[in-house]
């Protein structure tokens, strides 16, 4: 019994020590990855979108209303060209997919109503398979 018990405080001790350190790293690439993150997001952006100057983000009151006919969009960038919007980018949400949830851009152009751009930022599909969405046959 003893000896459980000191077993049991050994575990809690290192467990609670391998916790600190993982908070304490974390709060130091947490910054980091929110940044490149963006980065990335910011350029996918300018991929599906390449005549757009600038992305302005929709207005949430608006995003809010879209998305209670439209439940899989997450986000809506309005593409400006000279102060002028040329068109709208998508960022949407396949759920229930088969290796799980699938994030995607998608650009419409409002000129000619026209999908201009389409890319997958994230995916879980199986590779060899269901992976095959991000290559350059199905964009």
């Amino acid at each position: 019994m003893k000896e459980s018990i000191k077993l049991t405080v050994r575990l809690f001790l290192i467990t609670a020590i391998a916790g600190f350190v993982l908070a304490f790293a974390n709060s130091f690439t947490s910054p980091v990855i929110k940044e490149r993150e963006k980065t990335q997001y910011e350029a996918a952006l300018k991929e599906v979108f390449a005549d757009a100057d600038k992305f302005e983000t929709l207005d949430e009151a608006k995003l809010e209303a879209i998305k209670t006919k439209i439940k899989n969009i997450e986000k809506i960038e309005v593409a400006k060209k000279s102060d002028k919007t040329v068109g709208y980018v998508f960022k949407t949400l396949g759920k229930n997919c088969y290796g799980g949830d699938i994030s995607m851009l998608m650009a419409v152009n409002t000129e000619n109503q026209t999908i201009v751009g389409f890319k997958v930022l994230k995916h879980s599909e199986t590779p060899g398979l269901g992976s095959r969405v991000t290559t350059e046959e199905y964009a």
